[in-house]
């Protein structure tokens, strides 16, 4: 613990020098940080607790997604940032991955290719996504509605 809180004076004393703009960039970083903290820690609480129960549908078959699966985009508060959520996993992304997502689902020439594309994407650039997802490669049902979601949530109507 002695560690930690020389770090704490370490990063105050460095905060007297640093500009505005850049305790802005870093009260960001820190409250991504700590939300990807607790997404990890009920992630693998949420792991241990499947591996444990015999009767989920991942202990019995890992290649089968439990019925129904849940896949939505939930923009936050702040509209800066959305969660990807697929089964119970809560997934922070920017607005700029989301865009990115959005444009590839949009150029796709059928749901296959769009799913195609997004695992290539995911693989590259998000590989968290595919691990927490339970997404194991390009032909995932999962893709699909990821896919669909991204359309669905950014065409108008």
């Amino acid at each position: 613990m002695a560690d930690k809180e020389q770090l704490i004076d370490e990063i105050m004393n460095l905060l007297q020098e640093i500009e505005p703009d850049g305790l802005t960039f870093l009260k960001e970083q820190a409250a991504i940080l700590i939300y990807n903290q607790d997404a990890n820690r009920r992630n693998q609480s949420l792991a241990e607790k499947r591996k444990s129960d015999s009767t989920s549908p991942e202990a019995i078959d890992d290649d089968k997604p439990p019925s129904p699966v849940n896949v939505h985009i939930a923009p936050l508060k702040n509209g800066k940032y959305f969660n990807l959520c697929i089964r119970d996993s809560k997934l922070f992304m920017d607005t700029g991955e989301i865009k990115q997502l959005y444009r590839i689902a949009s150029s796709s020439d059928s749901p296959e290719d769009g799913a195609s594309r997004l695992y290539r994407w995911f693989k590259k650039e998000r590989s968290d996504v595919l691990l927490d997802g339970a997404i194991r490669d390009n032909k995932s049902p999962l893709l699909k509605l990821i896919y669909r979601e991204l359309l669905d949530m950014f065409t108008a109507s």
